[in-house]
Protein backbone atom coordinates (compact mmCIF):
# COMPACT_ATOMS: atom_id res chain seq x y z
CA UNK A 1 0.00 0.00 0.00
CA UNK A 2 1.25 3.47 -0.87
CA UNK A 3 0.82 6.57 1.20
CA UNK A 4 -0.11 9.91 -0.30
CA UNK A 5 3.55 10.87 -0.36
CA UNK A 6 4.65 7.86 -2.37
CA UNK A 7 6.18 5.59 0.28
CA UNK A 8 5.15 1.97 0.22
CA UNK A 9 4.07 1.21 3.77
CA UNK A 10 5.27 -2.28 4.71
CA UNK A 11 2.57 -4.30 6.39
CA UNK A 12 4.40 -7.62 5.93
CA UNK A 13 7.78 -8.34 7.49
CA UNK A 14 10.05 -9.85 4.87
CA UNK A 15 11.75 -13.16 5.61
CA UNK A 16 15.54 -13.38 5.84
CA UNK A 17 15.70 -15.08 2.42
CA UNK A 18 13.57 -12.35 0.83
CA UNK A 19 15.77 -9.69 2.36
CA UNK A 20 18.88 -11.42 1.05
CA UNK A 21 17.34 -11.64 -2.41
CA UNK A 22 16.59 -7.92 -2.37
CA UNK A 23 20.13 -7.22 -1.23
CA UNK A 24 21.60 -9.43 -3.94
CA UNK A 25 19.53 -7.70 -6.62
CA UNK A 26 20.91 -4.40 -5.34
CA UNK A 27 24.48 -5.57 -4.80
CA UNK A 28 25.86 -4.79 -8.25
CA UNK A 29 24.46 -1.26 -8.06
CA UNK A 30 25.82 -0.85 -4.54
CA UNK A 31 29.20 -2.01 -5.85
CA UNK A 32 29.05 0.40 -8.77
CA UNK A 33 27.84 3.14 -6.42
CA UNK A 34 30.88 2.59 -4.22
CA UNK A 35 33.35 2.09 -7.05
CA UNK A 36 32.63 4.57 -9.83
CA UNK A 37 32.03 7.76 -7.76
CA UNK A 38 35.01 7.03 -5.51
CA UNK A 39 37.28 6.41 -8.46
CA UNK A 40 36.10 9.65 -10.03
CA UNK A 41 36.72 11.42 -6.72
CA UNK A 42 40.24 9.94 -6.58
CA UNK A 43 40.93 11.14 -10.10
CA UNK A 44 39.67 14.63 -9.26
CA UNK A 45 41.73 14.71 -6.07
CA UNK A 46 44.86 13.61 -7.96
CA UNK A 47 44.35 16.25 -10.65
CA UNK A 48 43.75 19.00 -8.10
CA UNK A 49 46.76 17.90 -6.04
CA UNK A 50 48.93 18.43 -9.12
CA UNK A 51 47.46 21.92 -9.60
CA UNK A 52 47.24 23.06 -5.97
CA UNK A 53 49.52 22.99 -2.93
CA UNK A 54 49.51 21.11 0.40
CA UNK A 55 48.67 24.45 2.05
CA UNK A 56 45.49 24.70 -0.04
CA UNK A 57 44.44 21.19 0.95
CA UNK A 58 45.33 21.84 4.60
CA UNK A 59 43.23 25.00 4.79
CA UNK A 60 40.20 23.23 3.32
CA UNK A 61 40.80 20.25 5.64
CA UNK A 62 40.42 22.52 8.68
CA UNK A 63 37.22 24.02 7.26
CA UNK A 64 35.92 20.55 6.43
CA UNK A 65 36.37 19.23 9.95
CA UNK A 66 34.34 22.16 11.34
CA UNK A 67 31.55 21.85 8.76
CA UNK A 68 31.46 18.06 9.17
CA UNK A 69 30.91 18.51 12.90
CA UNK A 70 27.98 20.81 12.21
CA UNK A 71 26.64 18.37 9.62
CA UNK A 72 26.83 15.51 12.07
CA UNK A 73 24.84 17.53 14.63
CA UNK A 74 22.33 18.43 11.93
CA UNK A 75 21.58 14.85 10.88
CA UNK A 76 21.33 13.61 14.49
CA UNK A 77 20.89 9.99 13.38
CA UNK A 78 17.38 10.61 12.05
CA UNK A 79 18.14 9.15 8.63
CA UNK A 80 19.41 5.89 10.09
CA UNK A 81 16.45 5.78 12.46
CA UNK A 82 14.25 6.04 9.37
CA UNK A 83 15.96 3.04 7.74
CA UNK A 84 15.61 0.98 10.92
CA UNK A 85 11.96 1.93 11.41
CA UNK A 86 9.24 -0.58 10.43
CA UNK A 87 5.98 1.44 10.86
CA UNK A 88 4.68 4.93 9.95
CA UNK A 89 7.61 5.46 7.61
CA UNK A 90 5.93 8.23 5.62
CA UNK A 91 5.14 10.32 8.68
CA UNK A 92 8.61 9.68 10.10
CA UNK A 93 10.24 10.82 6.84
CA UNK A 94 8.39 14.14 6.96
CA UNK A 95 9.34 14.63 10.60
CA UNK A 96 12.99 13.89 9.81
CA UNK A 97 13.09 16.34 6.89
CA UNK A 98 11.56 19.28 8.77
CA UNK A 99 13.79 18.67 11.77
CA UNK A 100 16.86 18.56 9.53
CA UNK A 101 15.97 21.71 7.62
CA UNK A 102 15.23 23.71 10.77
CA UNK A 103 18.36 22.56 12.50
CA UNK A 104 20.54 23.22 9.43
CA UNK A 105 19.47 26.88 9.29
CA UNK A 106 20.19 27.33 12.99
CA UNK A 107 23.57 25.62 12.70
CA UNK A 108 24.60 27.72 9.71
CA UNK A 109 23.79 30.88 11.66
CA UNK A 110 25.89 29.60 14.58
CA UNK A 111 28.73 28.70 12.18
CA UNK A 112 28.64 32.19 10.66
CA UNK A 113 29.06 33.74 14.11
CA UNK A 114 31.78 31.35 15.28
CA UNK A 115 34.07 31.49 12.24
CA UNK A 116 36.21 34.37 13.60
CA UNK A 117 36.91 32.31 16.72
CA UNK A 118 38.04 29.33 14.60
CA UNK A 119 40.26 31.65 12.55
CA UNK A 120 41.83 33.00 15.74
CA UNK A 121 42.35 29.48 17.12
CA UNK A 122 44.36 28.44 14.05
CA UNK A 123 45.80 31.91 13.48
CA UNK A 124 44.49 31.67 9.93
CA UNK A 125 42.33 34.64 8.78
CA UNK A 126 41.47 32.91 5.49
CA UNK A 127 39.28 30.47 7.43
CA UNK A 128 36.53 33.03 8.04
CA UNK A 129 35.35 33.42 4.43
CA UNK A 130 36.14 29.79 3.63
CA UNK A 131 33.95 28.46 6.44
CA UNK A 132 31.07 30.80 5.67
CA UNK A 133 30.98 29.68 2.04
CA UNK A 134 31.61 25.98 2.64
CA UNK A 135 29.00 25.97 5.42
CA UNK A 136 26.22 26.41 2.84
CA UNK A 137 26.54 22.60 2.49
CA UNK A 138 24.57 22.31 5.72
CA UNK A 139 21.42 23.70 4.11
CA UNK A 140 21.90 21.77 0.87
CA UNK A 141 22.39 18.41 2.57
CA UNK A 142 19.35 18.88 4.84
CA UNK A 143 17.13 19.00 1.76
CA UNK A 144 18.37 15.70 0.33
CA UNK A 145 19.34 13.43 3.21
CA UNK A 146 15.87 11.94 3.81
CA UNK A 147 15.38 11.09 0.14
CA UNK A 148 18.76 9.35 0.11
CA UNK A 149 17.98 7.22 3.16
CA UNK A 150 14.57 6.30 1.74
CA UNK A 151 16.20 5.01 -1.43
CA UNK A 152 18.69 3.00 0.63
CA UNK A 153 15.90 1.65 2.81
CA UNK A 154 14.09 0.27 -0.24
CA UNK A 155 17.29 -1.01 -1.93
CA UNK A 156 17.05 1.51 -4.79
CA UNK A 157 20.78 1.45 -5.33
CA UNK A 158 20.58 1.83 -9.10
CA UNK A 159 19.14 5.31 -8.56
CA UNK A 160 21.71 6.04 -5.87
CA UNK A 161 24.45 4.98 -8.26
CA UNK A 162 23.24 7.37 -10.95
CA UNK A 163 22.94 10.20 -8.43
CA UNK A 164 26.36 9.65 -6.89
CA UNK A 165 28.09 9.31 -10.25
CA UNK A 166 26.56 12.52 -11.59
CA UNK A 167 27.23 14.36 -8.32
CA UNK A 168 30.87 13.25 -8.31
CA UNK A 169 31.34 14.28 -11.92
CA UNK A 170 29.81 17.74 -11.46
CA UNK A 171 32.74 19.16 -9.41
CA UNK A 172 35.07 18.56 -12.39
CA UNK A 173 33.19 21.28 -14.24
CA UNK A 174 34.02 23.84 -11.55
CA UNK A 175 37.06 22.73 -9.56
CA UNK A 176 39.50 22.10 -12.42
CA UNK A 177 38.81 25.40 -14.26
CA UNK A 178 39.06 27.27 -10.96
CA UNK A 179 42.39 25.60 -10.17
CA UNK A 180 43.75 26.33 -13.64
CA UNK A 181 42.70 29.96 -13.19
CA UNK A 182 44.87 30.25 -10.08
CA UNK A 183 42.03 30.45 -7.55
CA UNK A 184 43.75 27.97 -5.23
CA UNK A 185 41.69 26.55 -2.38
CA UNK A 186 38.48 28.09 -3.76
CA UNK A 187 38.61 25.39 -6.43
CA UNK A 188 38.17 22.75 -3.74
CA UNK A 189 35.40 24.67 -1.99
CA UNK A 190 33.24 25.49 -4.99
CA UNK A 191 33.82 22.01 -6.38
CA UNK A 192 32.42 20.53 -3.17
CA UNK A 193 29.40 22.85 -3.22
CA UNK A 194 28.66 21.97 -6.84
CA UNK A 195 28.62 18.25 -6.04
CA UNK A 196 26.46 18.83 -3.00
CA UNK A 197 23.91 20.88 -4.91
CA UNK A 198 23.80 18.29 -7.68
CA UNK A 199 23.04 15.57 -5.11
CA UNK A 200 20.07 17.48 -3.72
CA UNK A 201 18.61 18.20 -7.15
CA UNK A 202 18.97 14.59 -8.33
CA UNK A 203 17.61 12.98 -5.16
CA UNK A 204 14.42 15.02 -5.52
CA UNK A 205 14.31 14.15 -9.22
CA UNK A 206 14.70 10.37 -8.76
CA UNK A 207 12.85 9.81 -5.46
CA UNK A 208 9.06 10.22 -5.75
CA UNK A 209 8.49 10.85 -2.05
CA UNK A 210 7.51 14.39 -1.07
CA UNK A 211 7.23 15.69 2.50
CA UNK A 212 3.91 16.58 4.04
CA UNK A 213 3.41 19.61 6.24
CA UNK A 214 2.96 17.54 9.36
CA UNK A 215 4.92 17.13 12.55
CA UNK A 216 4.03 14.22 14.81
CA UNK A 217 5.60 14.87 18.22
CA UNK A 218 5.28 11.23 19.24
CA UNK A 219 7.19 10.04 16.17
CA UNK A 220 9.76 12.78 16.70
CA UNK A 221 10.36 11.53 20.26
CA UNK A 222 10.64 7.92 19.09
CA UNK A 223 13.12 8.77 16.37
CA UNK A 224 15.07 11.10 18.64
CA UNK A 225 15.42 8.41 21.31
CA UNK A 226 17.02 6.19 18.67
CA UNK A 227 18.83 9.07 17.00
CA UNK A 228 20.41 10.44 20.16
CA UNK A 229 22.66 7.39 20.45
CA UNK A 230 23.40 7.50 16.73
CA UNK A 231 24.29 11.16 17.20
CA UNK A 232 26.55 10.30 20.13
CA UNK A 233 28.18 7.58 18.04
CA UNK A 234 28.58 10.01 15.15
CA UNK A 235 30.16 12.62 17.41
CA UNK A 236 32.64 10.13 18.83
CA UNK A 237 33.31 8.84 15.32
CA UNK A 238 33.91 12.45 14.24
CA UNK A 239 36.48 12.71 17.00
CA UNK A 240 38.15 9.54 15.76
CA UNK A 241 38.16 10.72 12.15
CA UNK A 242 38.75 14.48 12.42
CA UNK A 243 40.44 15.16 15.74
CA UNK A 244 43.72 14.14 14.15
CA UNK A 245 43.25 16.87 11.52
CA UNK A 246 42.57 19.41 14.25
CA UNK A 247 45.78 18.46 16.10
CA UNK A 248 47.99 18.37 13.00
CA UNK A 249 46.63 21.68 11.71
CA UNK A 250 47.13 23.40 15.06
CA UNK A 251 50.56 22.00 15.97
CA UNK A 252 52.22 21.20 12.62
CA UNK A 253 50.52 23.75 10.32
CA UNK A 254 48.40 23.70 7.17
CA UNK A 255 51.12 22.27 4.90
CA UNK A 256 51.62 19.20 7.09
CA UNK A 257 47.86 18.90 7.43
CA UNK A 258 47.46 19.00 3.65
CA UNK A 259 49.88 16.08 3.26
CA UNK A 260 48.27 14.14 6.09
CA UNK A 261 44.68 14.79 4.97
CA UNK A 262 45.40 13.75 1.39
CA UNK A 263 47.17 10.56 2.55
CA UNK A 264 44.29 9.69 4.86
CA UNK A 265 41.71 10.30 2.13
CA UNK A 266 43.63 8.16 -0.36
CA UNK A 267 44.11 5.29 2.10
CA UNK A 268 40.47 5.21 3.19
CA UNK A 269 39.18 5.60 -0.38
CA UNK A 270 41.26 2.78 -1.85
CA UNK A 271 40.40 0.35 0.95
CA UNK A 272 36.74 1.27 1.19
CA UNK A 273 35.79 1.28 -2.50
CA UNK A 274 34.70 -2.40 -2.74
CA UNK A 275 33.80 -2.60 0.96
CA UNK A 276 31.24 0.16 0.51
CA UNK A 277 29.28 -2.21 -1.72
CA UNK A 278 28.69 -4.24 1.44
CA UNK A 279 28.23 -1.43 3.94
CA UNK A 280 25.83 0.32 1.58
CA UNK A 281 23.49 -2.63 2.02
CA UNK A 282 24.04 -3.78 5.57
CA UNK A 283 21.92 -1.33 7.58
CA UNK A 284 18.91 -1.95 5.36
CA UNK A 285 19.54 -5.71 5.26
CA UNK A 286 20.32 -6.17 8.96
CA UNK A 287 17.32 -4.04 9.94
CA UNK A 288 14.98 -6.32 8.01
CA UNK A 289 16.51 -9.29 9.89
CA UNK A 290 16.15 -7.77 13.35
CA UNK A 291 13.55 -10.39 14.31
CA UNK A 292 15.70 -13.30 13.09
CA UNK A 293 18.88 -13.25 15.19
CA UNK A 294 20.37 -16.36 13.57
CA UNK A 295 20.03 -14.92 10.07
CA UNK A 296 21.49 -11.60 11.18
CA UNK A 297 24.44 -13.33 12.89
CA UNK A 298 25.13 -15.47 9.83
CA UNK A 299 25.04 -12.43 7.54
CA UNK A 300 27.33 -10.48 9.87
CA UNK A 301 29.92 -13.29 9.96
CA UNK A 302 29.79 -13.80 6.20
CA UNK A 303 30.11 -10.06 5.62
CA UNK A 304 33.06 -9.74 7.99
CA UNK A 305 34.91 -12.55 6.23
CA UNK A 306 34.22 -10.95 2.87
CA UNK A 307 35.53 -7.61 4.13
CA UNK A 308 38.68 -9.24 5.50
CA UNK A 309 39.33 -10.99 2.20
CA UNK A 310 39.75 -7.62 0.52
CA UNK A 311 40.77 -5.18 3.27
CA UNK A 312 43.83 -7.02 4.61
CA UNK A 313 45.67 -7.53 1.28
CA UNK A 314 44.54 -4.12 0.01
CA UNK A 315 46.04 -2.38 3.04
CA UNK A 316 49.32 -4.27 2.81
CA UNK A 317 49.55 -3.83 -0.97
CA UNK A 318 48.88 -0.10 -0.83
CA UNK A 319 51.49 0.31 1.91
CA UNK A 320 54.13 -1.27 -0.34
CA UNK A 321 53.48 0.84 -3.45
CA UNK A 322 52.58 4.10 -1.69
CA UNK A 323 56.03 5.69 -1.68
CA UNK A 324 56.94 5.25 -5.38
CA UNK A 325 53.34 5.87 -6.40
CA UNK A 326 53.13 9.17 -4.52
CA UNK A 327 56.39 10.41 -6.05
CA UNK A 328 55.15 9.60 -9.53
CA UNK A 329 51.59 10.94 -9.24
CA UNK A 330 51.95 13.99 -7.02
CA UNK A 331 55.48 15.30 -7.52
CA UNK A 332 58.01 17.00 -5.26
CA UNK A 333 55.53 19.43 -3.69
CA UNK A 334 54.09 16.50 -1.75
CA UNK A 335 57.29 15.25 -0.14
CA UNK A 336 56.43 12.93 2.77
CA UNK A 337 53.07 11.88 1.30
CA UNK A 338 54.26 8.37 0.39
CA UNK A 339 55.54 7.48 3.85
CA UNK A 340 52.42 8.85 5.52
CA UNK A 341 50.22 6.95 3.08
CA UNK A 342 52.08 3.68 3.74
CA UNK A 343 51.36 3.84 7.46
CA UNK A 344 47.75 4.89 7.02
CA UNK A 345 47.15 2.13 4.46
CA UNK A 346 47.90 -0.51 7.09
CA UNK A 347 45.64 1.29 9.56
CA UNK A 348 42.78 1.45 7.08
CA UNK A 349 43.17 -2.16 5.95
CA UNK A 350 42.94 -3.67 9.42
CA UNK A 351 40.57 -1.02 10.78
CA UNK A 352 37.86 -2.05 8.33
CA UNK A 353 37.52 -5.46 9.98
CA UNK A 354 34.86 -4.03 12.31
CA UNK A 355 33.10 -1.88 9.73
CA UNK A 356 29.84 -3.88 9.97
CA UNK A 357 29.50 -3.59 13.74
CA UNK A 358 27.73 -0.25 13.82
CA UNK A 359 24.97 -1.29 11.41
CA UNK A 360 24.47 -4.64 13.17
CA UNK A 361 24.06 -2.96 16.56
CA UNK A 362 21.61 -0.40 15.18
CA UNK A 363 19.61 -3.16 13.49
CA UNK A 364 18.99 -4.93 16.80
CA UNK A 365 17.86 -1.63 18.34
CA UNK A 366 21.07 -0.99 20.28
CA UNK A 367 22.56 2.23 18.89
CA UNK A 368 23.99 2.85 22.37
CA UNK A 369 26.70 0.20 21.95
CA UNK A 370 29.04 2.04 19.57
CA UNK A 371 29.42 5.11 21.83
CA UNK A 372 30.50 2.71 24.58
CA UNK A 373 33.09 1.27 22.18
CA UNK A 374 34.43 4.67 21.15
CA UNK A 375 34.65 6.21 24.63
CA UNK A 376 37.65 4.21 25.96
CA UNK A 377 39.40 4.52 22.60
CA UNK A 378 39.09 8.31 22.71
CA UNK A 379 40.36 8.38 26.29
CA UNK A 380 43.62 6.87 25.04
CA UNK A 381 43.66 8.59 21.69
CA UNK A 382 43.32 12.27 22.57
CA UNK A 383 46.39 12.63 24.79
CA UNK A 384 48.39 10.34 22.49
CA UNK A 385 47.62 12.58 19.49
CA UNK A 386 48.53 15.81 21.24
CA UNK A 387 51.82 14.43 22.58
CA UNK A 388 52.95 12.63 19.41
CA UNK A 389 52.27 15.62 17.12
CA UNK A 390 55.14 17.50 18.74
CA UNK A 391 57.54 14.86 17.39
CA UNK A 392 56.68 15.33 13.74
CA UNK A 393 54.19 14.08 11.18
CA UNK A 394 55.59 10.56 10.81
CA UNK A 395 55.54 9.87 14.56
CA UNK A 396 52.03 11.25 14.79
CA UNK A 397 50.85 9.08 11.89
CA UNK A 398 52.27 5.91 13.48
CA UNK A 399 50.61 6.69 16.81
CA UNK A 400 47.35 7.53 15.07
CA UNK A 401 47.40 4.20 13.23
CA UNK A 402 47.89 2.27 16.46
CA UNK A 403 44.36 3.30 17.41
CA UNK A 404 43.20 0.23 15.48
CA UNK A 405 44.99 -1.97 18.03
CA UNK A 406 43.34 -0.17 20.95
CA UNK A 407 39.88 -0.32 19.39
CA UNK A 408 40.14 -4.03 18.51
CA UNK A 409 39.34 -5.16 22.05
CA UNK A 410 36.03 -3.31 22.66
CA UNK A 411 34.88 -3.86 19.07
CA UNK A 412 35.43 -7.61 19.27
CA UNK A 413 34.04 -7.99 22.79
CA UNK A 414 30.81 -6.18 21.87
CA UNK A 415 30.34 -8.28 18.74
CA UNK A 416 30.71 -11.48 20.78
CA UNK A 417 28.51 -10.27 23.61
CA UNK A 418 25.64 -8.58 21.72
CA UNK A 419 25.57 -10.48 18.42
CA UNK A 420 26.30 -13.90 19.95
CA UNK A 421 29.09 -14.67 17.49
CA UNK A 422 31.88 -17.13 18.46
CA UNK A 423 34.79 -15.73 20.45
CA UNK A 424 37.20 -16.72 17.68
CA UNK A 425 35.04 -15.26 14.90
CA UNK A 426 37.69 -12.74 13.87
CA UNK A 427 40.33 -15.44 13.49
CA UNK A 428 37.88 -17.53 11.46
CA UNK A 429 37.25 -14.52 9.23
CA UNK A 430 40.94 -13.66 8.69
CA UNK A 431 43.21 -16.69 8.95
CA UNK A 432 42.78 -17.90 5.36
CA UNK A 433 43.96 -14.55 4.00
CA UNK A 434 47.24 -14.32 5.95
CA UNK A 435 49.52 -16.52 3.83
CA UNK A 436 48.16 -15.25 0.46
CA UNK A 437 48.71 -11.69 1.70
CA UNK A 438 52.31 -12.46 2.73
CA UNK A 439 53.02 -14.05 -0.64
CA UNK A 440 51.54 -11.01 -2.40
CA UNK A 441 53.62 -8.67 -0.23
CA UNK A 442 56.84 -10.57 -1.01
CA UNK A 443 56.08 -10.39 -4.73
CA UNK A 444 55.25 -6.65 -4.67
CA UNK A 445 58.38 -5.80 -2.71
CA UNK A 446 60.60 -7.80 -5.06
CA UNK A 447 58.89 -6.50 -8.18
CA UNK A 448 59.07 -2.83 -7.26
CA UNK A 449 62.68 -3.15 -6.09
CA UNK A 450 63.80 -5.01 -9.21
CA UNK A 451 62.26 -2.45 -11.54
CA UNK A 452 63.63 0.68 -9.89
CA UNK A 453 61.40 3.71 -9.65
CA UNK A 454 64.48 5.84 -10.27
CA UNK A 455 64.40 4.76 -13.91
CA UNK A 456 62.55 6.39 -16.79
CA UNK A 457 59.08 7.85 -16.46
CA UNK A 458 57.36 5.36 -18.76
CA UNK A 459 58.86 2.39 -16.92
CA UNK A 460 57.73 3.85 -13.60
CA UNK A 461 54.19 4.25 -14.94
CA UNK A 462 54.25 0.66 -16.20
CA UNK A 463 55.38 -0.63 -12.81
CA UNK A 464 52.78 1.44 -10.94
CA UNK A 465 49.97 0.11 -13.12
CA UNK A 466 51.11 -3.51 -13.33
CA UNK A 467 52.25 -4.00 -9.70
CA UNK A 468 48.78 -4.00 -8.08
CA UNK A 469 47.31 -6.09 -10.91
CA UNK A 470 50.03 -8.72 -10.67
CA UNK A 471 49.83 -8.60 -6.87
CA UNK A 472 46.10 -9.28 -7.07
CA UNK A 473 46.77 -12.25 -9.35
CA UNK A 474 49.29 -13.68 -6.86
CA UNK A 475 46.91 -13.18 -3.94
CA UNK A 476 43.91 -14.75 -5.65
CA UNK A 477 46.01 -17.64 -6.91
CA UNK A 478 47.32 -18.36 -3.43
CA UNK A 479 43.83 -18.02 -1.95
CA UNK A 480 42.48 -20.50 -4.49
CA UNK A 481 45.15 -23.04 -3.59
CA UNK A 482 44.90 -22.62 0.19
CA UNK A 483 41.16 -22.04 0.69
CA UNK A 484 39.28 -23.02 -2.43
CA UNK A 485 35.92 -22.92 -0.64
CA UNK A 486 36.34 -19.24 0.27
CA UNK A 487 37.56 -18.39 -3.22
CA UNK A 488 34.64 -20.12 -4.91
CA UNK A 489 32.07 -18.64 -2.53
CA UNK A 490 33.33 -15.11 -3.28
CA UNK A 491 33.34 -15.82 -7.01
CA UNK A 492 29.79 -17.14 -6.78
CA UNK A 493 28.66 -14.10 -4.80
CA UNK A 494 30.16 -11.71 -7.35
CA UNK A 495 28.61 -13.59 -10.26
CA UNK A 496 25.20 -13.71 -8.60
CA UNK A 497 25.35 -9.98 -7.84
CA UNK A 498 26.32 -9.06 -11.38
CA UNK A 499 23.79 -11.32 -13.07
CA UNK A 500 20.90 -10.50 -10.70
CA UNK A 501 18.00 -8.30 -11.78
CA UNK A 502 17.93 -4.54 -11.40
CA UNK A 503 16.91 -2.83 -8.19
Amino acid sequence: MKSQSGISEETVILSADEVKQQAMRSAKWALLNSFVPRVLALVLTTVLARLLTPDDFGLVAIATLVVSLMSMIQQSGLGQALVQRQVQVDEAASVALWLNVTLSVVLYAVLWLLTPLVSDLYEEPRLTPVLRVLGVQLVFSALGIVHTFLMARHFRFKKLFLIQTASTTAPFLVAVPFALSGLGYWALIFGALTGNLATVFLTWWFEAWRPRFIFDAAIARQMSSFGVFVFLESFLAWMLIYFDNAVVGKILGTKALGIYALAFSLAVAVISIPISAITGLTLSMFSRMQNDSDALKHSYLAGTRLVATYAIPAGVGLALIAEPGARLLFGENWDGLGTTLSVLALYSGFGHLWVLNSDAFKAIGRPDIMPKVYAPVLAVMIPAYVISAHYGLLTFTIVRSLVVVVSAVPHTWCAVHFLSVPRNYLWNACHSQIIPTLLMAAFLFTFTQTLSFNSGFHLRVLVLISAPLLGLFVYLGALYLLDRTLFLSIRSLIRTSILSGDA
